[in-house]
């Protein structure tokens, strides 16, 4: 074995016994990890619903859109709509990736918006 390795096993054996030991070493990353996960899937999920917000604004400018700048409105409709079903998507492969089979609760709480024209 190389000399750089064994100094690395070394050093990883010190740091193992720092923190309790293999197990707890383990038990520590494993926390880390779910601790890492639900950050993560928490900013997708507030990433979604800025969208969403986003996509609230561009639905009451439209609705209230002069006929002559109705197209400059529509087009950020669009943007908005497609920004929204891009993390929309984002999140669903979020949460298939942490096991969530189903993904009803993202249909409930952000539909899919339609098309408007």
């Amino acid at each position: 074995m190389s000399d750089k390795r064994e100094e690395g096993l070394a050093a990883l054996e010190r740091f193992a016994k720092l923190r309790g030991g293999p197990e707890d070493m383990h038990r520590s990353t494993l926390a880390e990890l779910a601790k890492e996960r639900a950050q993560s899937y928490s900013r997708a999920v507030t990433k979604v619903q800025g969208a969403y917000d986003a996509l609230g604004k561009a639905v009451a400018a439209l609705d209230t859109c002069p006929a002559a700048e109705r197209g400059a409105c529509l087009e950020r409709y669009d943007q908005a709509r497609n920004e929204a079903l891009r993390v929309r998507w984002e999140l669903a492969v979020h949460r298939e990736a942490l096991g969530f089979a189903n993904q009803e609760d993202i249909d409930k709480e952000w539909p899919a918006p339609p098309r408007r024209s």
